[in-house]
C-alpha cells in the first residue's frame, strides 16, 4: 500500500507539475504567441506499467492518470504570459491482475459512486479539482514561476498535515518540480536535422518521470497532420545510459536500493506555429533497476508514457 500512495503520489506531482516540460521549443522563429483573455483546454494524461521480478516470480501493476485543466491568459507583460491553471478534473486507474480488490478506477468528474476500494481516494482527491495555480511563461514556453492564490491556499491548509496530498501540493515543491521538468532550449534556430542535447537531471525526487541520462531533440522539420502543418521535433536517448556516470562521485548504493540498469527516452513534439502553441506532444521513458534484498535478486521494469494536448477553445 505504501507503494502504491507512492507511486499515485509522483504521477499526480507529475501531472500537475508538468506544463513547462513540453512547451518549450527551440528554432527562434517557433514562438508561443499568447494574449489576454486566450483559452485553452490542457489534457495530459500519463500511463504507467511495472513489471517486477522476483527470482522467477513476476508481478505486474498498471496505472494510468488524465489530468484535465483549463489554461487562461490573463495577461502579458514584458512578454511574459501570466496564466491561470485550474484543474478541472483527474481521473486515476490502478489495474492490479493479481488482485483485482486493489484495483482502482476514480473520475472526480464521474456522478457514479465508485467501488469500495475506490473511495477513499476519491476522497482524498476531490480537493485538488477547482485549484488555480498562477503561471508565468516565457515566449519559449517556460515556465518561470508558480504562484499559489490566497483562496487555494485556504484550500491546501485544510489538508491534513500527515497526508501525502499534503506533501505533494506544497508550493515550494511544485515549483521546483516544473523548473527541473521545463526543457529550455538554445535560442538559435535548428535547420531539418538539426539536434540539441539535453543535460540529464540531478533531482532524485523524480527519478521515475524525469530522465536520467542525455537526451536529444531533433527538428524534423514541417508535416501536414491532419490537415495543418506543424512544425514536428523528435525526442531521443542522446547516449547509451551508464549507471557509473549517473550516480554522484562518492555515493554508494545500499543493497536494499534500487540500481538503474538501463535508461531509454523517446517521444514526438509537434507545435502549430501559426496558432502560436504547442499542439501535443507524447513522450515515453523506460527504465530497468535491479536490487537485491534478503539473498534475493530483483528486477523491475518501468514504462512510463506520457501524453499532452493543448486545444484553443
Amino acid at each position: 500500500m505504501r507503494f502504491l500512495t507512492k507511486t499515485r503520489a509522483t504521477l499526480l506531482l507529475t501531472m500537475i507539475c508538468w506544463i513547462g516540460f513540453n512547451a518549450s521549443m527551440s528554432a527562434q522563429e517557433i514562438r508561443w504567441k499568447l494574449s489576454a483573455a486566450d483559452d485553452f483546454s490542457v489534457t495530459q494524461r500519463q500511463t504507467t506499467n511495472i513489471e517486477t521480478l522476483v527470482e522467477k516470480r513476476k508481478s505486474i501493476l498498471g496505472s494510468s492518470v488524465e489530468l484535465l485543466a483549463a489554461w487562461k491568459v490573463t495577461g502579458v507583460e514584458n512578454d511574459l504570459a501570466l496564466i491561470d491553471q485550474t484543474i478541472e478534473s483527474i481521473k486515476v486507474n490502478i489495474d492490479n491482475p493479481a488482485d483485482n480488490t486493489k484495483s482502482v478506477a476514480i473520475d472526480t468528474a464521474s456522478e457514479t459512486k465508485p467501488a469500495k476500494n475506490s473511495r477513499g481516494l476519491l476522497k482524498q482527491l476531490k480537493p485538488l479539482v477547482g485549484l488555480v495555480f498562477k503561471l508565468k511563461m516565457n515566449p519559449r514556453g517556460e515556465v518561470l514561476s508558480v504562484d499559489v492564490p490566497h483562496e487555494t491556499q485556504k484550500r491546501l491548509d485544510a489538508i491534513p498535515t500527515d497526508s501525502w496530498l499534503k506533501a505533494l501540493l506544497d508550493p515550494g515543491k511544485l515549483q521546483a518540480q516544473i523548473q527541473s521538468g521545463s526543457l529550455s532550449l538554445p535560442e538559435a534556430t535548428l535547420e531539418k536535422g538539426q539536434s540539441v542535447v539535453i543535460e540529464p537531471t540531478t533531482n532524485p525526487a523524480t527519478v521515475v518521470a524525469a530522465p536520467l541520462g542525455k537526451r536529444k531533440m531533433t527538428y524534423a522539420g514541417q508535416k501536414n497532420i491532419d490537415g495543418t502543418q506543424l512544425d514536428v521535433f523528435s525526442l531521443s536517448t542522446a547516449e547509451k545510459f551508464d549507471a557509473a556516470k549517473a550516480s554522484p562521485p562518492g555515493e554508494t548504493t545500499t543493497t536494499n536500493q534500487p540500481e538503474v540498469a538501463t535508461f531509454e527516452w523517446d517521444g514526438e513534439l509537434r507545435f502549430d506555429r501559426n496558432a502560436g502553441h504547442c499542439a501535443n506532444c507524447w513522450q515515453q521513458t523506460t527504465i530497468t533497476t535491479k536490487s537485491s534484498h534478503r539473498d534475493m535478486q530483483m528486477s523491475t521494469a518501468v514504462v512510463v508514457e506520457s501524453v499532452f494536448t493543448l486545444e484553443r477553445k
